[in-house]
């Protein structure tokens, strides 16, 4: 799942001698509303405030050879591509989704076109609060609002199944796939729900969750296992298939210092399992926090530094590939991009975090690349060793 930006200059981003005429220079500039990477194709896409969709390469950053530059776009809300880099996903400001496919000698065509007041998600919610993913296999598109609901549709746009209302805040648009593309989790105002992708037919199972206010749902690789958080700082995870309670993880609240509220009022608004299944990372809405539990037991493992907090808004979560250790950022990257990294000594776990520059979470791509949003410009670095590749300024 990747992060919406903010605007920059309503971060915050001018420099006091840019003065009126500079600051309006910068205002005008275009700036990546959206970043999405193609898993196992070297094609990144970005979703430009000038109401462009561009696609240039993961690798280089530079232009795509197969592909318009740019393609002109209603308005992008969100924007995701398959894994083979060929199938691009619109959610435009209406809510309506666009699908877009590229077919050798064809050049690309729109194959679908689904109208939000037709479509089981309904009207849009929050700006933040969007979910628009493809599945692994790239056959399937999961798309959710914040204050509405979700529908999962096939490359021509039909619609397989659908949720009339998510459960979370106005931010919050939970929904999770598993890393195999079979199943889709929802979390709705009246629990989770499990979803086989192929017919979309729900799982009968019923999930008795004890958390106050969920928020967050997340998969296991097979779709196995079902983890839902909220408040107060709790996760519960489930057999997805019986709906049996697997076990219940708190992250430590004397681990934490909470400067803005009571642990009590703290939610997990973000957790991902990590891409071997042996870790759930988690983190927190109201207050920056990033931890980590043990997900086979619900063990609390160990907690990062306190960031700063952003209203109740939802963070996303990138685990680096064959590391302990992942990305995370408020939705709007609004806040400094921070990394976790947990090392092991003995029977005791040391968390080391770094808070490198006011960033989107980065969305991985082919061979462990990252691409995210900062500021004005769209870069892209190694996952694991920080390596910067490139730098394109919109």
């Amino acid at each position: 799942m990747h992060a919406f930006f903010l605007a920059p200059f309503l971060l915050g981003s001018l420099d006091a001698s840019t003065g009126v005429d500079g600051a309006q220079e910068e205002q005008d500039k275009a700036w990546a509303v959206d970043v999405a990477a193609a898993e196992a194709a070297d094609v990144v896409v970005i979703a430009a405030s000038d109401g462009t969709l561009r696609m240039v390469q993961a690798r280089t950053g530079g232009p795509c050879a197969d592909r318009p530059e740019p393609l002109p776009h209603a308005g992008a809300w969100a924007v995701d591509v398959a894994p083979g880099g060929d199938v691009v996903a619109i959610l435009d400001r209406d809510g309506d989704v666009h699908l877009w496919r590229w077919r050798g000698d064809d050049g690309v065509k729109q194959v679908a076109h689904v109208d939000a007041s037709e479509s089981g998600a309904g009207e849009r919610g929050h700006r933040f609060g969007a979910f628009l993913a493809f599945s692994s296999t790239g056959q399937r598109l999961a798309v959710g609002v914040a204050e509405g609901g979700a529908v999962l549709l096939d490359l021509e746009g039909n619609e397989l199944a659908s949720v009339e209302s998510l459960g979370g805040t106005w931010f919050d648009a939970p929904l999770a796939w598993s890393r195999n593309g079979a199943r889709l989790a929802a979390l709705t105002s009246d629990g989770p729900v499990v979803m086989n992708a192929r017919n979309g037919q729900r799982l009968d199972a019923t999930y008795a969750f004890e958390i106050e206010s969920p928020r967050s749902i997340a998969l296991d690789a097979k779709g196995e296992r079902v983890s839902v958080g909220g408040c107060p700082v709790r996760v519960q995870t489930f057999d997805a298939a019986s709906g049996e309670l697997l076990w219940t993880g708190e992250i430590d609240g004397e681990s934490m210092d909470f400067p803005l509220l009571p642990s009590e009022k703290v939610s997990v608004a973000g957790i991902a399992y990590s891409p071997d299944d042996r870790r759930l990372a988690c983190t927190t809405a109201e207050t920056s926090y990033g931890a980590v539990l043990d997900a086979r037991t619900g063990d609390f493992l160990g907690v990062g530094q306190w960031h700063g907090g952003r209203m109740g808004e939802p963070r996303t979560i990138t685990w680096v590939p064959g590391e302990d250790a992942f990305f995370h950022n408020y939705a709007s990257g609004g806040m400094p991009l921070a990394r976790l990294e947990f090392a092991r000594d003995g029977e005791r776990w040391s968390v080391t975090e770094e808070a490198p520059e006011r960033a989107a979470t980065p969305d991985a791509g082919l061979e462990g690349i990252g691409v995210h949003a900062v500021g004005y410009d769209v870069r892209a670095f190694d996952l694991v060793s920080g390596q910067k590749l490139w730098r394109l300024e919109l």
